[in-house]
């Protein structure tokens, strides 16, 4: 037979393995009975032959019965009860004793598909067994406590096993990356040979079982010999009854006669599961049937449960330890330092601290021009295979997203899988790729080394045909087998490749850092630039509240400043407890009416559904609604005991409809002037966000109505005006004044450069607040020059100064930013001016623009 005809024998006799119905084998150990009853009780749907070797009534006499007629109605209702819980699909639940016929017995439930599954094994006469059975567990669990590391856990685990459940052999049994097992931790009579540090080939739990076993907290087999007792349905068309988290469930063949082979005639095993995945096992053997009481399965469950969670625990701080450790040396590897030429500085510190994380005879660090040693490797050639691409494609099988999920790779044998390769004494490598473009991988290398492995048996398959295919018999000899290893290296365990993998991530959380940190420097300089802005608007904000607030007197002027800029810091305030994102409306309404009661006094009704609007209109509402308030404390409803306001708001499809109406005050008579103060309440809003604004002074009381774009909701930029927005007022064509185009769209600090303007160079000011509304004013008109601010409405106001250069219109720039952002010294501005602005300088600016224009 060739060598590719035994392969192809092989597989198909694994395959056949693997399918083998483990888990529907229609079967019980006869250690117990059992029966099944559908979801609501209402009938026994199955029972195993044996019930009547167990109760004295017949088969007949149970299968098909209503289950009263087993159960006593206490028992009845505790099973009700437990197959409602939770985790009834995955525990079994010790439900009490039952006497059935002339038996005692302890009762366990478990559900099953639509199937209740209760389990009957017989009652121990001795309560003691009990108390024994759970006070080792108690003990077990309580003095593991202290055991630091997997092998000392699991070492104690077994001796306490051994003491407390009588099996002869306790093994704790771990598997290897290829699949195979190792004996770790034994406890055992001095009368049988040792299996420590013995190796079980992978083919000894097949896949199928070890699925079974990851969901399967215990596994008894009572007796290798014991003849299993069928189980009858009812209805003899259904399926059935799959009994993974039976006790009972019966046995298969082929394991029955492997555990025979082994001189074991019982045994239990505890599944070690860590991520939900097998681990291990803790396998108890016996020289002699044993059945274990359910005291004792129950606390053996408890204990390989318990044991499972403490060691996810070890296993996940050695983990954290070995990622600390990587960090360590990846951080002395590149020092934070995204420089191609960085690693290599510090690599003979790296190397010796990454030779004591894996064990090897030689390291190489492949940077994309150089390549960094640590003892013995192979040449340039060899390594830089190793760490290419396409080599680890075709090493791990597959495409890109094979490589991307397994960036580390290993080999025991490169004149194997790299035959083409100069390896020279070099046998293995453990590979891992780099996870950024400063270097392509790192690579440790192993020699030759003539290892032995020791067997429990040789790992040979014993293949053999049967009616029903190729069949995998179990291994006749247990006995030690020595196997020796040439051309390889000493193999990479399960700890080497979880370190290079934690390598891997090490390196990939520092290029991480690295860019973050990059791109955090340049948003840096943005927020500063953003933070430096916005204060400067603040202090020209201030400054225009402090140059048109007026009062009859001292005390008046400083009141009412202090009560404006109190408005606006108030705001502010809710714009920084909110990180400057969108504000809630009713919010910000109670904290600009604090000081007159608030939404919480009787005189004012605050009311309309949750809303919140943009950032960048919270000042200006609370400026205008700040002024309402005010002179409705002065001269309208605020003034008087009876007088209320109600403050109401709505939200349509294109607007958020605010409505001030006042009633109950004295009796309101229209101003002959706009005060400042009327002149917020009127033109803020319009000028900043295109709003629809009325004051009605009614003599019942004042009613002022907002209209504002919906798009202020939730932080949406606002809508723009049209290109076609109806322009100012045309210049006449005889006039010598200057004309000149303030873009601002803060309404306070417009007023405040509008005036200036006047004032120091007697021209004619169109203001405008948006971009698209200062394109369609030059469209329109010409202009002798132009005053733009930087940021309008969030947005870089370059195309107006574009617009006014190919039109030869002078402008300055003013900002909160500063002369060198966003480029604005490239656009032909005569000066840039930093918010705030004073009178001299508006003055100067405006005399530098308007130089040559004819007086």
């Amino acid at each position: 037979m060739t060598p590719e005809e035994l392969r192809a024998r092989e597989q198909a006799a694994l395959d056949n393995c693997e399918q083998e119905p483990i888990a529907l084998v229609g079967t019980v150990q006869p250690f117990g009975w059992l029966l099944a009853t559908d979801l609501e009780l209402s009938a026994i749907t199955h029972v195993s032959e044996n019930v009547t070797d167990f109760t004295g009534r017949s088969l007949d006499e149970v299968l098909g019965a209503d289950p009263g007629a087993v159960l006593d109605r206490t028992l009845q209702h505790k099973v009700r009860n437990v197959i409602g819980h939770r985790t009834i699909r995955e525990v079994r639940e010790h439900v009490g004793r039952q006497a059935v016929g002339s038996g005692v017995f302890d009762v366990a439930v478990h559900r099953s598909a639509d199937a209740v599954i209760l389990e009957f094994t017989a009652a121990a006469a001795d309560d003691q067994l009990a108390i024994h059975a759970f006070s080792g567990a108690q003990l077990l669990l309580t003095r593991s406590k202290g055991k630091s590391g997997v092998e000392a856990l699991l070492d104690h685990v077994v001796r306490e096993l051994h003491d407390f459940t009588g099996y002869d052999r306790v093994l704790a049994y771990r598997f290897l990356p290829d699949g195979a097992g190792e004996v770790i931790a034994e406890a055992r009579e001095h009368r049988l040979e040792s299996l420590l540090g013995l190796r079980f080939p992978a083919f000894d739990i097949p896949q199928s079982a070890r699925k079974l076993y990851a969901a399967t907290p215990i596994r008894v087999i009572a007796s290798v010999v014991d003849e299993q007792a069928a189980i009858r349905a009812a209805d003899d068309t259904s399926e059935p009854l799959d009994l993974s988290l039976a006790l009972l469930r019966g046995t298969v063949p082929v394991h029955s006669q492997y555990l025979g082979n082994m001189g074991v005639a019982g045994s239990m095993s505890l599944p070690l599961v860590v991520d939900g995945e097998m681990w291990g096992l803790l396998s108890l053997h016996h020289s002699e049937p044993k059945a274990p009481s359910a005291p004792l399965a129950m606390a053996c469950e408890l204990v390989g449960r318990s044991v499972s969670i403490m060691l996810q625990h070890e296993l996940e701080r050695a983990r954290r330890s070995r990622l600390e450790r990587c960090q360590s040396v990846a951080s002395t590897m590149f020092g934070y330092d995204n420089n191609p030429l960085g690693f290599s500085s510090h690599w003979e510190p790296a190397s010796r601290e990454l030779a004591s994380l894996v064990d090897c005879d030689g390291i190489a660090l492949v940077g994309r021009s150089s390549i960094d040693r640590y003892g013995r490797c192979p040449t340039d050639e060899t390594i830089r295979a190793l760490v290419s691409a396409d080599e680890m494609r075709s090493a791990l099988g597959g495409g890109s997203a094979e490589l991307e999920a397994n960036p580390v790779w290993s080999t025991n044998s490169l004149g194997t899988t790299h035959p083409s390769l100069d390896v020279g004494p070099t046998a293995g490598a453990l590979t891992v790729l780099s996870p950024w473009p400063l270097f392509d991988g790192l690579v440790f290398f192993r020699d030759e080394t003539a290892e032995s492995i020791r067997w429990a048996g040789a790992a040979q398959k014993d293949i053999e045909q049967t009616d029903d295919g190729i069949r995998l018999n179990p291994r006749a000899s247990f006995a030690e087998y020595l196997e020796t290893t040439a051309g390889q290296c000493r193999g990479w365990e399960a700890d080497d490749i979880e370190m290079a993998s934690a390598l891997h991530a090490a390196f990939a959380q520092i290029h991480a850092t690295l860019q973050v940190k990059s791109e955090r420097q340049d948003e840096l300089g943005l927020v500063v630039r953003e933070l430096n802005h916005r204060v400067r608007n603040i202090l020209a904000i201030v400054q225009s509240l402090v140059a048109q607030t007026h009062g009859h007197d001292v005390s008046e002027y400083v009141a009412s400043l202090g009560q404006r800029i109190g408005a606006l810091a108030g705001a502010h305030d809710l714009l920084t407890e909110n990180e400057w994102a969108p504000i809630g409306l009713e919010e910000l309404f109670n904290r600009s009416l604090a000081p007159y009661g608030g939404g919480a006094h009787d005189s004012v009704d605050v009311a309309g559904p949750a809303v919140n609007v943009a950032a960048r209109a919270a000042s200006s509402l609370s400026l205008v609604f700040h002024e309402l308030a005010s002179n409705a404390a002065k001269y309208g409803a605020l003034s008087v005991p009876d007088g209320r306001v109600e403050l109401r708001w709505r939200l349509t499809a294109d607007i958020l409809r605010i409505d001030w109406i006042e009633s109950g005050g004295p009796t309101v008579v229209p101003p002959e002037s706009t005060g400042f103060g009327t002149s917020i309440i009127k033109d803020s809003l319009a000028f900043e966000f295109d709003a629809a604004v009325s004051l009605s002074f009614e003599p019942e009381g004042l009613q002022a109505s907002f209209g504002l774009p919906a798009a202020l909701v939730d932080g949406v930029p606002a809508v723009n005006l049209p290109a076609d927005a109806p322009a100012e007022t045309a210049r006449e064509a005889d006039r010598t004044t200057a004309l000149v185009l303030l873009l601002e769209d803060d309404y306070l600090v417009s007023q405040e450069l509008e005036g200036m303007l006047r004032g120091v160079g007697n021209a004619d000011v169109v203001a405008v607040a948006s971009i698209e509304a200062a394109l369609a004013s030059i469209k329109a008109q010409s202009f002798d020059a132009a005053v733009l601010d930087v940021n309008v409405r969030g947005a870089f106001s370059a195309p107006v100064a574009e617009q006014l250069r190919r039109d030869g219109t002078p402008f300055v720039f003013v900002t909160g930013y500063g002369s060198r952002d966003q480029l604005i010294g490239s656009l032909g501005a005569l000066a840039t001016l930093t918010k705030p602005v004073s009178e001299a300088q508006i003055g100067e600016a405006l005399d530098a623009l308007l130089d040559g224009i004819e007086g």
